[in-house]
């Protein structure tokens, strides 16, 4: 399957609705990326390998098809309020365990990013 068509389908998967070959999954993209940013901002290793994270954890080829994608779904609407929505939740996010419960998703992603 090639990686823009594994990309939707991911999205199909993630997002519970179908997208078309440029509309990747935004909401779940978004839901990604705001948890993605607080990997970055404790690991500076890890800054400006998020789409490499997000293509490991969807098994997708990360090719320039896959990145225009990835793109354009980021410059949507629903995107940007998906983002600022997923953000403002972490943000309020009190748990005791936060800070395992990061440590643990951004080894995870870490490990991703690298396959």
């Amino acid at each position: 399957m090639a990686g823009s068509d594994r990309l939707r389908d991911a999205g199909v998967a993630a997002g519970g609705r179908g997208v078309g070959r440029d509309a990747v999954a935004a909401k779940s993209l978004a839901q990604f990326d705001a948890g993605y940013a607080q990997c970055e901002r404790r690991y500076e290793h890890m800054r400006g390998h998020r789409d490499a994270a997000y293509a490991g954890v969807y098994r997708l080829r990360l090719d320039a098809a896959t990145r225009e994608q990835l793109a354009a779904a980021r410059k949507s609407a629903e995107y940007k309020s998906a983002h600022r929505s997923a953000a403002q939740a972490l943000a309020k996010d009190k748990s005791a365990d936060l800070d395992q419960r990061l440590d643990q998703q951004c080894q995870a992603l870490w490990r991703e990013a690298n396959r």
